[in-house]
């Protein structure tokens, strides 16, 4: 029985230092500040969305071809995704490509112009996503909460005034002005742009699953992994030099441990007017597989998420 405690104590050790490790210091804020006095839900406006879907108005004529009727249902089709908003005189960002370089164009304004705002960041260690190959270490692993950010401690939120010069180091991308580096469209999974009813327009996009994504060097504008261009994730090679002094203490072995970034969605609400942000939603999940060897094997995975909000934005 001992030894059962004992191994399942120091899976928990590694499995959760490596989950405490995967971001870094300023991904998790502890500021003592008073809550936002409105709720996330009310300031986001995700819920706001109207999605409208323009029926085709051509007829075939009964004296022309299927053919031509074929070319005016394409042409029109055409005309339509690369109509201007009658009421902003902007054009609706349509593609991969157009929707990443537009998030990255209002998030850089954003964080150039140091507007007001209030940020509300928090992490979690689902349940259902705990898969270890001992259920006790799968209920153990609830400890490992306590070394995060909850979504409803007063820790997570914090309120900036105008002109905060540290909000390169709020908002992704950390250390610097832009708000995303991606080039590769080829790596965005998926890609919208709708028009929520106040008259402003919902970036989203997400991109595909990337195993140990290497962060971006410092000072560098180059990304050697995908996510790095858009966040900041862990390095992987820092964690197993913590990993390594934890073996040597302990005789334990962490024979492997992958962190894989799946799912990882961005959103933007801005005025096309003006191109200000109105709020930034960032949702992430890092799958954390480990292969670890003390007396017995103990294999499995488990999910970090970690949620950002900005909103309440004051121009």
């Amino acid at each position: 029985m001992k030894k059962k405690i004992a191994v399942t104590i120091l899976a928990i050790l590694l499995v959760c230092f490596l989950i405490v490790e995967t971001y870094p210091n300023n991904y998790i804020l502890i500021v003592n500040e008073k809550n936002a006095s409105s709720s996330v839900q009310d300031a986001t406006p995700a819920n706001a969305v109207v999605t409208t879907t323009a029926k085709a108005a051509a007829q075939t004529d009964n004296s022309g071809s299927a053919a031509d009727s074929s070319e005016s249902k394409k042409s029109d089709k055409k005309s339509d995704s690369k109509k201007s908003d009658k009421n902003s005189g902007s054009e609706i960002p349509q593609t991969k490509e157009e929707i990443v370089q537009k998030y990255a164009e209002v998030v850089k304004k954003f964080k150039h112009e140091k507007p007001g705002y209030t940020k509300k960041e928090y992490q979690a260690l689902p349940e259902d996503k705990r898969q270890f190959s001992s259920n006790l270490v799968n209920k153990l692993l609830g400890f490992g909460e306590k070394y995060m950010t909850k979504e409803d401690s007063e820790n997570a939120v914090v309120t900036r005034e105008k002109g905060y010069a540290d909000i390169i180091n709020e908002i992704p991308i950390y250390g610097m002005e832009e708000g995303c580096l991606l080039t590769d469209y080829s790596t965005v999974k998926n890609a919208t742009c709708t028009k929520n009813s106040a008259g402003t327009y919902k970036l989203s996009f997400s991109l595909e699953d990337e195993v140990n994504p290497e962060p971006l060097a410092s000072g560098s504008k180059e990304p050697k992994s995908y996510h790095a261009a858009v966040l900041m994730p862990g390095n992987r090679e820092d964690i197993m030099t913590e990993v390594h002094k934890v073996e040597k203490l302990s005789g334990a072995k962490c024979n492997n441990f992958d962190l894989t970034y799946r799912d990882c969605t961005f959103e933007c609400v801005y005025n096309p007017e003006n191109d200000q942000v109105v709020s930034i939603t960032h949702h992430h999940n890092i799958d954390i597989t480990a292969d670890i060897h003390f007396i017995k094997d103990i294999t499995g995975s488990a999910r970090l998420t970690n949620d950002m909000l900005v909103y309440d934005i004051v121009w």
